[in-house]
């Protein structure tokens, strides 16, 4: 029987334009209090569904956050038949939806109460036997906690003074005991990792304050969940260590900040591709302090881990997440030229500092996404090496939007527009459309100016949207300029 979630599997972002829409519509008919329970049922039944497919961290994000919103739920739960038992499925969106949002919001309408109810009810079930209980119960408590640092803050006061000595060291012993190993390898391993890279990831936006010992064992934990080879698990550790990062080491000297970056760049090439995969990416969404106390050497094993070579060919994952990492580096520290730095005080001393990625570095990048566009390996799921290359393309449209025109030199720029060219005639109907996309930017962002054979460029895929792959193929051939002949000479190889 076919699942209209199977196309949505491997590329989960894919339901994201969706989701407004159909979270819209699950909520309303929640809200009907004269629709029956099996309808109210069905309509969590396909909440549950999209958490499956997208995962509650994004799914999450939609959800309302209006106090009034949660009315419905209560009522729905206070008008609950005995006779009727509640099914998992409903069980499950109503936690996560209370536990997400409404305690978040409840602790800003009564502080006091939500103290109590943290310190007596919530902290002490973090570390229940059973799953499910406890899974809710740490994100529930680290919503609860970030909502009272904002208090705190609010009032002016450090938390200690607002939570009391016996909550902070309540909430310190939590954080320990949830990375038990007993939580970790036993049924349902992987929804307590997400649960605690949620926890993680709300105390560190606070800006809890924590040991360092507490700290370094976090980072360790996320460092496992970062090879985890469940992507729910290594999307919330990134967005985790992120934050954890971020809060905690800004003001770390630069011999801990090299040393903590020593922590994850050998991952990015190692022997384990879940490694290189979660790994990639985390370290494109690392803040920029950190980035720039080894910057040349992050985008070198970026660029490594971007490499086919015979041991990593059916690593297409781990390509695509270096190419999409190396666009992410490139926005977070900037692009521009090394500016030499004059200091005179007596004697003239010339360097150069670390204000962005220089031209040299980033016409490296542009060639390895020049060779992504080549990946066409193939394994037991077909073509593997498409997700590369539509990785490149993205990459490619952020760096041209991000980089000054002036820094892409024209051969540089006449071979990507060569791999473009050949990308519009792909069979993958996604990787087809991005290419003339990607042109536009290029075009729009005065990036193909230099080019004196820019209109022709222009012009063919200007075909190419209107009259499709044949018609582009045709105004090339009447072209008589040199680049466009490359580009049939491109197409027809």
């Amino acid at each position: 029987m076919y699942d209209p979630r199977d196309q949505y599997q491997e590329q989960p972002h894919l339901i994201d334009s969706h989701l407004d829409g159909l979270l819209t519509k699950i909520i309303n008919i929640i809200r009907e209090e004269v629709l029956d329970y099996e309808v109210n049922h069905v309509a969590f039944r396909c909440l549950y569904f999209i958490l499956k497919v997208r995962g509650y961290k994004v799914v999450a994000r939609h959800l309302p956050r209006e106090t009034a919103d949660l009315e419905p739920l209560l009522h729905y739960l206070e008008n609950q038949d005995p006779g009727v038992q509640l099914k998992w499925e409903t069980h499950y969106g109503l936690l996560l939806w209370l536990s997400i949002v409404a305690l978040h919001q409840m602790t800003f309408l009564d502080p006091e109460s939500m103290k109590l109810i943290l310190s007596t009810q919530i902290l002490p079930r973090c570390t229940n036997p059973e799953l499910y209980l406890r899974h809710r119960s740490i994100l529930a408590s680290g919503k609860v906690i970030s909502a009272l640092c904002q208090v705190a803050k609010d009032h002016q006061r450090r938390l200690p003074e607002e939570l009391g000595d016996a909550a902070m060291e309540s909430i310190t012993q939590t954080c320990i005991y949830i990375l038990e190993e007993r939580f970790w390898r036993s049924f349902g391993g992987d929804p307590m990792r997400i649960a605690v890279c949620h926890f993680i990831q709300d105390l560190s936006s606070g800006g809890f304050p924590l040991l360092d010992a507490v700290v370094d064992r976090w980072l360790k934990a996320l460092r496992e969940c970062l090879a985890s080879a469940d992507s729910n698990v290594q999307q919330s550790a990134i967005s985790a260590v992120t934050a954890l990062i971020g809060d905690y080491f800004r003001h770390q000297p630069v011999e801990k900040l090299t040393a903590l970056l020593n922590h994850f760049l050998p991952e990015v090439t190692s022997n384990n591709q879940q490694a290189r995969v979660g790994n990639a990416l985390a370290l494109g969404s690392m803040p920029r302090f950190l980035l720039t106390v080894s910057l040349p050497k992050v985008i070198q094993q970026l660029c490594t881990c971007a490499l086919i070579t015979d041991k990593t060919l059916q690593w297409a994952e781990s390509r695509k997440n270096a190419l999409t990492a190396l666009s992410l580096v490139c926005t977070t520290v900037g692009i521009a030229p090394s500016s030499p730095v004059k200091m005179t005080d007596g004697l003239i001393f010339i360097y150069f500092e670390i204000s962005g990625v220089d031209q040299v570095t980033l016409a490296g990048i542009f060639r390895t996404f020049i060779d992504g566009f080549e990946d066409y390996t193939v394994d037991s799921r077909g073509d593997i090496g498409a997700i590369v290359r539509e990785s490149a393309m993205y990459s490619i449209q952020v760096l041209t939007n991000t980089s000054q025109p002036d820094l892409l030199e024209a051969d540089l720029i006449r071979s990507v527009l060569h791999a473009v060219a050949k990308q519009s005639t792909e069979q993958i109907r996604r990787n087809r459309l991005l290419a003339p996309n990607l042109f536009r930017f290029m075009d729009e962002g005065d990036t193909t100016r230099h080019l004196p054979q820019s209109r022709h460029h222009r012009t063919c895929f200007q075909h190419r949207q209107s009259h499709g792959e044949f018609g582009m193929h045709l105004h090339l051939l009447n072209n008589t300029s040199s680049i466009a002949y490359d580009l049939t000479c491109c197409l027809a190889g």
